[in-house]
């Protein structure tokens, strides 16, 4: 037992306890992707010598360690980066999960994730209203969105993080595989974050799964040849802890059974904050735009300006009877705010309702 402080929080820890359990257990959000509750870490987990993806075989070399997502960094007071998925919690340590030196590393190791998977959709600006069948920039449907859109673990938590600009095109060419009546794999869209392997190990004892090392890319597989001579039960655990769009079950049957084995995946925040003084105050007095919605969560109005807080402060003195808002800060926030209110149009043929009076601008 013992105590410790996270984010000027003091709260309590059992021995043994890792920062991020002990953070989330007391609902302070740490950002994470390899890790998930139920399962240990993956961190330093070793490669193995062959995988198999279907009919294609993957070599590397044995007994290379997992580095881990790196997204999980906090700062300890005193100024050492840590990984809080592999770090015990110590009594009397403080810890700070968002300093400006953590939210840059974090971002920068998500640009490294990203690089390696479809991401058009996570950058586009008008990704909420799009039908996901025509893309304004292009974009094949196989290097920017998956099925999952909407949905994603990855999604939810680049959206929370924060995404750099300069990522580089994503090209598919990796396998998609489809060779059992259970279970679809597309690894187009495999991180190799190794929550899989994991959970086929600890979970179900299976320990069909692997990984290699192949050109500094993690390539995951089974073990054998074929899923059955691997050991693989087809029970869908894989499919549960992924964190995005590469497997999919083809029945429900096995995925509400195996559910329940494991405790419900916790999420970034939602962003959609109280509409309250107290949450304004928190917001920059920089350049962006802001959005307000109903009761229902329903976008009720959509403002571009050079000073968000005090804009959305003026919005509390005018009696504005706002349930929720969001806000991003964009230099150019006279195209953001259009942009977001044209896709607001394309999908309702209308404007919103705390907007109508820019009628004929549109």
């Amino acid at each position: 037992m013992g105590t410790l402080r996270i984010n000027e929080r003091e709260v309590s820890f059992q021995d043994g306890q890792t920062i991020l359990e002990v953070a989330l257990e007391n609902g302070i959000y740490i950002p994470h992707l390899c890790t998930r509750r139920g399962l240990s870490s993956p961190k330093g987990l070793l490669s193995s010598e062959i995988v198999y993806r279907g009919e294609k075989v993957y070599r590397g070399q044995k007994g290379r360690k997992y580095e881990g997502c790196g997204l999980c960094v906090v700062q300890i007071e005193g100024g050492r980066i840590v990984e809080s998925c592999v770090t015990k919690a110590e009594d009397g340590a403080v810890v700070y999960t968002n300093t400006p030196e953590i939210v840059k590393r974090r971002r920068e190791n998500l640009s490294k994730i990203l690089e390696k998977h479809p991401h058009g959709c996570l950058l586009c600006p008008q990704r909420e209203g799009c039908d996901r069948k025509t893309c304004s920039f292009n974009v094949p449907e196989e290097e920017r969105c998956c099925w999952k859109f909407g949905a994603c673990e990855l999604e939810k938590l680049a959206e929370y993080v924060g995404i750099e600009g300069g990522l580089p095109s994503y090209r598919a060419q990796r396998e998609i595989v489809n060779d059992n009546p259970f279970f679809f794999r597309d690894y187009t869209y495999c991180i190799g974050c190794l929550r899989c392997v994991v959970a086929c190990k600890e979970i179900v004892g299976a320990e069909a799964l692997g990984f290699v090392w192949v050109d500094g890319e993690i390539v995951v597989g089974f073990k054998s040849s074929t899923a059955i001579e691997a050991g693989c039960r087809f029970c869908g655990i894989c499919v549960d802890v992924c964190p995005t769009g590469a497997l999919r079950h083809k029945e429900s049957k096995v995925a509400s059974k195996r559910k329940a084995v494991l405790p419900s995946t916790i999420y970034p925040p939602e962003r959609w904050l109280p509409f309250t003084e107290e949450n304004i105050m928190s917001v920059p007095e920089e350049e962006g735009v802001y959005q307000l919605y109903d009761e229902q969560r329903n976008l009720y109005k959509v403002i571009g300006t050079e000073n968000l807080k005090k804009a959305l402060l003026e919005e509390i003195e005018s009696g504005c009877r706002a349930s929720y808002f969001t806000y991003e800060e964009d230099l150019m926030y006279t195209s953001r705010e259009r942009q977001i209110i044209q896709q607001y149009v394309k999908k309702h043929g209308r404007l919103p309702p705390g907007n109508d009076e820019m009628e004929e601008l549109f």
